[in-house]
């Protein structure tokens, strides 16, 4: 699982704008960027949700291929009439 190391800088040895709460500086030199500079408020918010996605990852993930694929057969129906049963044993036997 991703974990997100935190590197520690003197103000004094970078110049870095003050960081607006919901506003992300992007660093950029010769076009490609560097880095990007967010608000504490906002570094703890990714953080909380680092952490509610390692404690509880989405269901998606641990679908097998077949229930993900069954998933996609019916994906746009609305009502148990409109399913297509020979489509969707057709997407399980592929």
């Amino acid at each position: 699982m991703y974990e997100m190391l935190v590197r520690e800088i003197s103000s004094s040895v970078v110049r870095v704008p003050k960081p607006v709460p919901g506003t992300a500086v992007k660093v950029t030199r010769y076009g490609a960027v560097l880095a990007f500079v967010i608000s504490p408020e906002d570094y703890e918010a990714v953080e909380a949700m680092m952490d509610a996605y390692r404690n509880h990852p989405p269901i998606e993930s641990e679908l097998t291929d077949a229930e993900l694929r069954a998933h996609a057969a019916t994906d746009e129906l609305e009502t148990a009439e409109e399913y297509d049963y020979d489509g969707l044993a057709a997407a399980l036997d592929a």
